[in-house]
């Protein structure tokens, strides 16, 4: 019997390393995977606060097919009193065409100025809805959702709130991101001192990130909006990276973050499912937008009570023009970034 067993113990011994090796990796991988499942699981149930969103507004007769819209907004935070933390800094709307697998990128400027759901009539800067919303109680996603809708024509089927501390901190998680500009971006007026991205390929920690997609006194809103896409894009790239992907510390982070710093309407099997169009989130399949007032622009700027406000070149609330614009998004040829 002692014998047996020593030559039990003998024959393991003997076995080839690549053969303990890849058990070792199939548990590793199983393990990595269930721990993965599970914080992405827990993550998602606390930042999924909305619940069930309000109905579409939408009712031209607009028939939306194999397409899905996700509302993305970025706010200060509500800590942020002084400033207006709940207004929405940056509204986009990713969109995806899941018959020819497109997707696309859509700025809208906060300052178009609407009528907000639910306030009684009252014309306010579209920005303002999300704040509306949360200071009465009934949801800024919802309010936000509707006039986005009232807008653009589209249904937005989910919507994803991220405050810029938690943007901050998913960037610095990464290492950071790249972006190589043509030519120097310098703000002078907004932080205090000269503040400056050099021409070339940079890699921006959280805070200058930060800085440079919320810089709006060198430029204007609309090329913001084009800094903001860039931003997202470089994240989306070091995100979606294997090396962040299959760190375990750095992925514990990630959600950690996300969980204090996300609101969205996406569960986790909505969120697995959507993942796989990640993907498509290239230069090859990426359309990127921003609605402006330029010269070939649909919006013109304006005064309301001095303040500076933005409508359609078409008339006020008629946003017929750019229903067409974001509707047709995938009829219409790529545009390309100003940072690539």
């Amino acid at each position: 019997m002692i014998i047996n067993k020593l030559s039990n113990i003998s024959e393991n011994e003997k076995k080839p390393f690549w053969k303990r090796a890849g058990v070792f990796a199939v548990v590793f991988l199983m393990s990595f995977a269930v721990f993965v499942f599970f914080k992405a699981g827990h993550t998602l149930s606390l930042v999924n606060g909305a619940g069930q969103l309000w109905d579409s507004i939408v009712d031209d007769g607009y028939v939306e097919k194999n397409r899905i819209d996700i509302l993305i907004l970025g706010i200060r935070g509500a800590e942020d009193t002084q400033y207006g933390g709940t207004l929405t800094d940056s509204i986009m709307i990713l969109s995806i065409d899941t018959k020819k697998n497109e997707t696309a990128l859509i700025s809208v400027p906060r300052d178009i100025y609407t009528v907000i759901p639910r306030h009684d009539g009252k014309r306010e800067k579209m920005n303002y809805a999300y704040a509306f919303g949360e200071s009465k109680g009934i949801g800024g996603m919802n309010l936000s959702k509707q006039v986005v809708e009232k807008v653009t024509g589209i249904v937005v089927d989910y919507v994803v709130v991220i405050d810029f501390k938690t943007f901050e901190k998913l960037i610095d998680t990464v290492g950071g991101v790249d972006l190589t500009l043509d030519k120097d971006f310098v703000e002078t007026s907004q932080w205090g001192y000269t503040f400056k991205v050099p021409a070339g390929k940079n890699t921006l920690n959280g805070e200058t990130a930060l800085y440079y997609t919320r810089s709006r006194f060198s430029t204007d809103d609309f090329d913001r909006a084009r800094r903001q896409q860039d931003v997202i894009m470089a994240l989306k790239d070091k995100l979606l990276n294997m090396g962040v992907l299959m760190n375990p510390i750095k992925l514990n982070e990630i959600f950690d973050a996300i969980g204090q710093g996300v609101k969205t309407n996406i569960n986790l099997a909505t969120g697995l499912e959507l993942m796989k169009y990640s993907k498509y989130m290239d230069k090859t399949h990426l359309k990127r937008e921003v609605i402006d007032a330029s010269e070939n622009g649909l919006l013109q700027a304006g005064k309301v009570d001095g303040a500076y406000v933005l409508y359609p070149k078409a008339g006020l609330d008629n946003f017929t023009d750019i229903k067409n614009e974001v509707r047709n998004i995938f009829q219409t040829p790529s545009t390309k970034s100003s940072a690539e």
